[in-house]
């Protein structure tokens, strides 16, 4: 018993640990350190649309225009709320995501650089 929960404990150790960032495409399903489903999405929905499109294009500046043209399809769509829309709260907001109302960028990559507890809702 006390060699598993040095186990746990070393895998969680903060200078060593590194979360990973999954989306899984066939579930819609946005899985965080293996566990962790934080988001799931409705086939076809724009949430669902417009987190695939940014997760295919990650670490990318993407414009309103850039957005209206694959996703948005002439719908209104303000992008300072959309973050909100797609279900992300919290640390993981402020972290996986940097936008504004003209543009939004999506970087998983910056969950690594958060070594703390992270807080989602």
């Amino acid at each position: 018993m006390l060699i598993i929960i040095n186990s746990i404990e070393d895998k969680f150790n903060a200078s060593s640990f590194k979360h990973s960032f999954y989306y899984n495409a066939l579930n819609r399903q946005v899985i965080i350190d293996d566990f962790f489903v934080v988001v799931s999405f409705r086939k076809g929905s724009l949430n669902c649309c417009l987190f695939e499109h940014l997760n295919n294009h990650q670490g990318i500046r993407l414009t309103y225009d850039d957005l209206d043209t694959s996703v948005f399809k002439g719908r209104n769509v303000e992008l300072n709320k959309v973050v909100d829309a797609m279900g992300f709260k919290g640390d993981l907001k402020r972290i996986l995501f940097t936008f504004d109302s003209n543009s939004i960028t999506f970087h998983p990559e910056k969950l690594n650089q958060s070594i703390d507890l992270i807080k989602i809702g």
